[in-house]
């Protein structure tokens, strides 16, 4: 466990920083010639010292949970040198340290990324049974606690006294999707219009917890049109130049089932390029500007919100927009427009 209870230690900056670093490498030089039996005496040339990566070697292969199994001792030449630092750095991933220098900071005599990685491997090594960590180490780790915990509170702090953006109050996600390759006939005969619908994998790209949701709709060409005309109302200069063309020809009908056609794979590419390309591009620009807190969104980008949620299946009601009968003018009343 840390030392709480005291600590002379703050985070320094530039000079103070430097001194700091100095004085840390004589306690790391000292623990070590205690632990691993090291040759190490000089502040100024701690790196130098660590260069051969014998000290660091045999510290970690004393630390459960490191991996450290073979390293050179002592290394032959300067590669042996170079591989025994990077067996280190393979211990410190296995540590799972949130920081493990570059070869290069030790070779180079860069000290504080080396300070900053040997304090990691000494908290770690505070945790396990049989290490006496010097207690000027044990300060420094506790001060860098303690800093970090300040950090999370004020983060939180500043979190929760800011307000919900527009997109978490309405649960509003980044979209995008694929075509996932086949369609299906409707209940409906042909003889009554289009009788295809084409299935769209929906993806949220940034779910809550980084999780992501993936669910399929299935939307008639007359949808597609459908929903242009209500995103042409939305914006006039909206382009619909990409939506593939109303045909007549019977060459479409032949199911992905029974082998497919090319014309149904061509109408489906179309129908995906019309939607990441026209589509998601505008309402995932109007989402980045809906998660910033205290942006209220404009009477037209809550339309394009609204309509392109309902169209990809987030909400439920496309069904209430486009049923038969129903002309889009006054569909469109729904929205507020």
């Amino acid at each position: 466990m840390l030392n709480r209870t005291r600590s002379n230690f703050t985070l320094k900056r530039g000079k103070h920083r430097n001194e700091e670093n100095m004085f840390l490498a004589s306690q790391f030089s000292d623990w070590f010639n205690v632990i691993v039996e090291s040759d190490l005496h000089d502040a100024n040339n701690f790196c130098e010292g660590l260069n051969d990566g014998v000290t660091l070697c045999r510290l970690m292969k004393m630390i459960n949970g490191s991996g450290m199994k073979r390293y050179h001792d002592p290394p032959k030449n300067v590669f042996q040198s170079r591989e025994n630092l990077v067996f280190f750095q393979e211990s410190c991933r296995h540590l799972n340290l949130p920081f493990v220098f570059k070869v290069s900071h030790v070779t180079e005599k860069q000290l504080d990324p080396v300070i900053s990685c040997l304090l990691g491997v000494a908290k770690v090594a505070s945790e396990q049974e049989g290490f006496i960590v010097p207690e000027s180490i044990m300060e420094k780790l506790a001060a860098l606690e303690a800093a970090e915990l300040q950090a999370q509170l004020e983060l939180k702090a500043e979190m929760e006294a800011a307000p919900p953006s527009y997109a978490a109050e309405h649960r509003i996600l980044k979209l995008g999707v694929e075509t996932d390759g086949w369609a299906k006939r409707s209940p409906e005969s042909w003889f009554a219009g289009s009788w295809m619908e084409f299935g769209l994998r929906v993806l949220s790209l940034d779910g809550q917890d980084g999780e992501r949701e993936e669910w399929t709709v299935y939307r008639r060409y007359s949808e597609f049109a459908c929903f242009a005309d209500f995103l042409v109302k939305i914006n006039e200069s909206f382009d619909v130049s990409k939506l593939p063309p109303k045909t007549m020809s019977f060459h479409l009908t032949g199911s992905l089932l029974e082998g497919g056609s090319p014309a149904l794979l061509e109408r489906m590419s179309g129908l995906r390029v019309f939607l990441v390309e026209n589509v998601l591009g505008p309402f995932n620009s109007v989402v980045e500007k809906c998660q910033v807190s205290g942006y209220e969104p404009t009477k037209q980008e809550k339309q394009i919100l609204e309509i392109t949620m309902a169209f990809l299946g987030v909400t439920s009601h496309w069904g209430d927009f486009c049923k038969s009968g129903v002309a889009v003018a006054s569909a469109f009343e729904k929205l507020g427009a």
